[in-house]
């Protein structure tokens, strides 16, 4: 359903005591220019479809419950100029820090 929204191009829902998964169909929603799920129960790892999010200009995830390693699809998102990741449960490595930092040059990345 969440793709389907073909006009948004904000979507905040931070501090909303949100719980569980990410949707994978919010990589779907190809207008969103602001993704912001910060401060929320959200778990689980983060879907490898937000990196179909390519108008997106940033995504904060911040303070949740999230696990695994940070999806390289995200690196596929050019005008991003935002990304944070930081108080979750996220696995990050060296190469994951490398790919971002190559990948995203313009980005301001807070793992």
């Amino acid at each position: 359903m969440l793709g389907t929204l073909s006009r948004l191009r904000d979507l905040n829902l931070a501090s909303n005591s949100l719980k569980g998964p990410i949707p994978a169909s919010i990589g779907y929603i190809s207008t969103l220019q602001i993704l912001n799920l910060s401060r929320n129960r959200l778990n689980g790892p983060i879907p490898s479809e937000l990196g179909l999010l390519t108008q997106c200009r940033a995504i904060n995830l911040e303070n949740n419950r999230l696990t695994g390693s940070p999806p390289r699809e995200l690196i596929n998102i050019l005008p991003l100029r935002g990304l944070r990741l930081y108080s979750n449960r996220l696995t990050v490595t060296m190469d994951d820090r490398e790919a971002f930092t190559l990948g995203l040059p313009q980005c301001l990345i807070h793992f």
